[in-house]
């Protein structure tokens, strides 16, 4: 997983898309942040709730937010759940759901 995190982060800053990690779940060095990265301490269990990421998302004017990582159903602790959840995600809140690999993306956009 780190791999596939570390090549569309690659992706990402070729296009010059600003990327970002949650310090405290970084997997390796492989995914350390650089110099140029964004990143939103999680002082709890979740990245979202109670941080700075709707502070840094408005400042980026980000109207994508691409989510990456191991866990998708509450941080995920069975991954059978993943797929259930992914689902309940694209039905519900209309996300779309794309392998990163598939990503396609345009900073100017």
């Amino acid at each position: 997983m780190a791999e596939r995190l570390a090549a569309l982060k690659r992706r990402l800053h070729a296009d010059g898309v600003p990327a970002g990690q949650r310090l405290a779940e970084l997997l390796a060095e492989l995914l350390a942040p650089g110099p140029d990265d964004y990143f939103v301490l999680k002082p709890k269990h979740s990245g979202f709730f109670s941080t700075t990421l709707d502070t840094l998302l408005e400042y980026l004017k980000a109207r994508t937010l691409i989510i990456t990582g191991l866990t998708a159903d509450n941080c995920v602790l069975l991954p059978a759940h993943t797929r259930q959840a992914l689902e309940h995600m694209r039905r519900a809140l209309k996300a779309e759901v794309t392998p990163s690999p598939a990503l396609e993306f345009n900073r100017a956009a």
